[in-house]
């Protein structure tokens, strides 16, 4: 909380209701006797992964509506995992999907991965994979890897949509779909940020992808602020760095 900013009195408020509340669990429709938590919110049952030089532990992340966990590749890790969604679904009474959840390895023996995968009955994944239509394992600072965010790009723009629209209705589409699509890829090579603007900037100016047409305003000025006597379109550069 202070790497975050927080002050010492807001930490104190958070601390005195984490340390000093008695809670009570519910086991089988009946509460049990309260207890203050003393230790940490996490208790340790996933060892998670090391990432980085000065060895992060992370054990989960959530991006919109997907979670991943990250756990060793043993028996008793898999076992932990399926003990914790049973409890989830017991206590929150909500079913879980086993066939859309998927099991991957990093480096984990194909025959064994697919044990745990009839053991926590979900698919086994073997990489390469996608995620959010791109490769996990490709490198991000190619241009090549970001082909098929280029060719979404591309596919939103018919041809026919921009003939029929006016300035107006260009400049509402620019912002609400092309803006908008980058925001799911959010790691986005620099290289690749000017042709995105050169996407957006030629639908917003041109009539079609043949004829040359003047820009009679500055992208860099569009992007800019009403107040500030631009348009409000999203600058990608800078939403990238916010996401990064």
């Amino acid at each position: 909380m202070e790497r975050f900013g927080f002050k010492e009195k807001w930490i104190g408020w958070i601390k005195e209701c984490v340390t000093t509340t008695s809670i009570s669990v519910l086991v089988n429709g009946s509460l049990t006797k309260d207890f203050i938590p003393d230790k940490e919110l996490r208790q340790g049952l996933i060892k998670g992964a090391e990432i980085g030089n000065n060895g992060m532990n992370l054990t989960d992340l959530q991006f919109a509506d997907d979670t991943i966990i990250f756990y060793q590749a043993d028996w008793g890790k898999v076992v932990n995992i399926k003990r914790l969604l049973r409890c989830f679904k017991l206590i929150s009474r909500l079913k879980i999907n086993f066939h859309t959840s998927i099991v991957g390895g990093v480096r984990v023996d194909d025959s064994l991965l697919d044990d745990f995968s009839l053991v926590s009955n979900c698919k086994a994944y073997k990489f390469p994979v996608k995620y959010r239509g791109l490769p996990l394992e490709a490198n991000p600072r190619l241009k090549k890897t970001w082909q098929p965010v280029l060719q979404k790009l591309k596919s939103k723009l018919a041809s026919w949509k921009r003939k029929f629209l006016s300035f107006g209705g260009r400049l509402t589409f620019v912002k609400s779909v092309l803006s908008a699509l980058p925001i799911y890829y959010f790691l986005i090579c620099r290289v690749l940020v000017a042709e995105i603007d050169k996407i957006r900037s030629g639908f917003l100016w041109r009539d079609n992808d043949v004829e040359k047409k003047l820009h009679l305003v500055k992208w860099e000025k569009m992007t800019k602020g009403k107040e500030f006597g631009g348009l409000g379109l999203r600058n990608i550069r800078v939403m990238n760095d916010a996401f990064i």
